[in-house]
């Protein structure tokens, strides 16, 4: 399987640059890397868990991003450039929620996407006034413009990065945190993201937090019809009783969780987390641990039998 990149680059009173790259044998080499044309959006403020983007399904790539704008931190609106063929050569593409009244003032932050057969998805916090809410569009492959913007949640947590998965029929899955309490949540759409259902928390610590922890989690789902099979997720909280970063299985479709600590060590310092899935039953787990102050390594696991064991940390 190929392994795609999307990377930016800066230079002297240059702007952010991005560039497109992947690998066909594991990350061992990487083809020339291919400008992303950036030119119609300068792209704004970037920070961890607000990068840059990327979906692909087959030859069509999406490359995603949040412009310069009038919204919270300089954010404004999100971004697209598109390639039809592999990554070969990019074009601009259009703007999720491009018309929508206030959208001149409001900041798009923290998006996340995928792909399934015929459509390119994102998912993002809306920043506008007060306003924080989780919102989805979606773009069919070659269309022009977005379908209108879906509201998922229209209250969550205001700088936590999101996750956006598909299952292998078809439903899409958001991992996002949510308030009140700021446990991590689960939102489903069965019908291509046109409505959604909100699960509930992704690990019930019912943790109340008067702020936002800039910490987001992981989604892994398996194959199968959505809820006939495990999901696996991650999750870190900062509850008092149960502070620390979690691994979490769920046999019900993200109704209930079981909940575990990162393998091998209870050290409160594992903080950012993201899975991915292997294959049925394999799936891999990384995460940063603080080892002494101002320092801070990552470490991987893996699981061969849908999560409920771990490998040793390295």
């Amino acid at each position: 399987k190929s392994v795609h990149l999307l990377f930016g680059q800066t230079a002297d009173d240059e702007p952010l640059a991005f560039f497109y790259t992947r690998s066909e044998n594991a990350g061992e080499t990487w083809s020339a890397p291919v400008s992303v044309p950036t030119d119609h959006a300068p792209p704004g403020r970037h920070q961890r868990g607000h990068d840059p983007k990327l979906a692909v399904s087959g030859d069509n790539l999406m490359a995603l991003w949040t412009g310069k704008g009038g919204g919270p931190f300089g954010s404004g609106r999100l971004a697209t450039a598109i390639s039809s063929d592999g990554g070969k050569t990019w074009r601009a593409g259009p703007s999720p929620a491009a018309g929508e009244p206030g959208s001149e003032t409001a900041g798009f932050r923290f998006p996340a996407v995928t792909a399934d057969a015929e459509n390119f998805h994102a998912v993002w916090i809306h920043a506008q006034d007060m306003d924080r809410s989780l919102r989805h569009a979606k773009l069919p492959f070659q269309a022009e413009n977005w379908t209108p913007t879906t509201v998922i949640d229209d209250h969550i947590c205001a700088c936590c990065w999101n996750q956006l998965r598909t299952t292998d029929d078809g439903a899409l899955l958001a991992l996002y945190r949510d308030q009140e309490p700021s446990d991590m949540a689960l939102a489903v759409s069965r019908d291509g993201g046109s409505s959604w259902e909100r699960i509930g928390p992704v690990g019930a610590f019912d943790w109340d937090f008067l702020g936002c922890p800039h910490v987001g989690g992981g989604l892994a789902p398996g194959s199968g019809a959505f809820g006939e099979t495990r999901l696996l997720a991650t999750a870190w909280t900062g509850d008092a009783e149960s502070r620390g970063s979690y691994l979490l299985t769920s046999d019900d479709g993200g109704r209930s969780w079981h909940p575990q600590l990162l393998p091998g060590t209870e050290a409160p310092g594992n903080v950012y987390t993201d899975l991915a899935r292997i294959s049925d039953e394999q799936a891999a787990v990384v995460w940063d641990r603080s080892l002494a102050p101002g320092s801070r390594a990552v470490f991987a696991a893996l699981t061969s039998d849908a999560g409920d064991s771990w490998t040793t940390p390295r």
